[in-house]
């Protein structure tokens, strides 16, 4: 569910050849020694890859919290489990698109209802499609209180309360460090800014890095550096977000 589309990895695979490429042009001008940044696509790759993982799971997150809200306002209202399943399903297709992820969930959820497979294989079925933490615990939930009993609607509200409450903090971490994000990513461009306008303004003086096997092997010192340090933060960013 949260893998990439083609469309999506062919961008991908060429915003990292495009930014391999530009790297390759500013600390060595020769095309030849491209395949230097090809490790660079590869953890471009990977990165946008995870990136994409995580946007996917905050997003089914955002729409999962609003379909239990909606579960409980069916459950309050005196209707059945698996019919209150069946309208957030609903809601979640009218709120969000038919092509949503969540969709997508519900969608699978009601049919295999109408196989009359047991709620709790289905529950664990859509942990496993999910991997959230907060669906793991509805699915707890749903499972205790079917089998011992329980104030299911109040249990429900307190989840979806505490999901709310977790994205709004979540939300507002990332709203808090946003100057410091774009912070990084201009000092990530200082370096190679740098590069450009000494060889715009005074091209001689870096002459000797370029020709010279001595100052070419210094120039690939620095792109090893200045690759790792952007690698470790955007780790640290990981980590915030």
């Amino acid at each position: 569910m949260y893998r990439l589309s083609g469309p999506e990895w062919c961008r991908v695979f060429a915003e990292g050849i495009g930014i391999s490429f530009f790297l390759t042009v500013t600390f060595f001008k020769d095309f030849t020694m491209i395949w230097i940044a090809i490790p660079i696509v590869v953890l471009y790759v990977r990165y946008a890859a995870a990136s994409r993982i995580e946007s996917g799971k905050r997003i089914l997150e955002r729409q999962f919290k609003d379909a239990v809200f909606s579960m409980v306002s069916s459950l309050q209202a005196g209707i059945s489990f698996p019919n209150a399943i069946k309208d957030a399903g609903i809601m979640i297709a009218g709120i969000y698109g038919e092509d949503s992820m969540l969709t997508g969930v519900f969608r699978k959820m009601i049919w295999e209802q109408e196989l009359n497979i047991p709620m709790d294989e289905i529950l664990k079925d859509m942990v496993q499609q999910c991997q959230l933490d907060s669906v793991r615990r509805f699915a707890d939930v749903v499972r205790i209180t079917g089998r011992y009993g329980g104030n299911l609607p109040g249990i429900l509200k307190e989840l979806a309360d505490g999901m709310d409450t977790g994205i709004a903090i979540r939300e507002e971490l990332l709203s808090v460090t946003t100057a410091v994000r774009y912070e990084s990513y201009a000092m990530d461009a200082v370096p190679v800014g740098i590069i450009w306008y000494l060889n715009l303004t005074a091209p001689s003086f870096l002459t000797i890095l370029y020709t010279s096997a001595a100052g070419k092997l210094f120039m690939l010192v620095c792109l090893i550096v200045y690759a790792s340090v952007v690698c470790w933060q955007f780790q640290i960013m990981k980590r915030i977000s």
